[in-house]
C-alpha cells in the first residue's frame, strides 16, 4: 500500500507543478507529502540515514585509499 501511495503523491505533486494546484492550502499539503517521501520527519531516520552514510563513505575513502596506493 505505501509504493501506491508513493506514486500517487509524485503523480499529484507533478500535476500541481504543471497545471497548478486549486488553493493554496492543496499545494503545501501536496509539498508536505511529497518531501516527507524522499526526507521524512522521523529523527529516528535521519540519524539512521546520517550513521549509514557515515558508514559507506568510510569504505569507500579505505577502497580509494587501496587502490590508489597499488597504482
Amino acid at each position: 500500500m505505501g509504493s501506491i501511495k508513493a506514486v500517487h503523491n509524485v503523480v499529484i505533486e507533478n500535476q500541481g507543478v504543471q497545471y497548478g494546484y486549486k488553493t493554496q492550502k492543496d499545494e503545501n499539503q501536496v509539498k508536505s507529502r511529497y518531501l516527507e517521501s524522499y526526507y521524512p520527519s522521523s529523527e529516528a531516520w535521519r540519524s539512521k540515514a546520517v550513521e549509514d552514510a557515515r558508514r559507506v563513505l568510510v569504505q569507500a575513502v579505505k577502497r580509494y585509499q587501496e587502490t590508489t596506493i597499488e597504482e
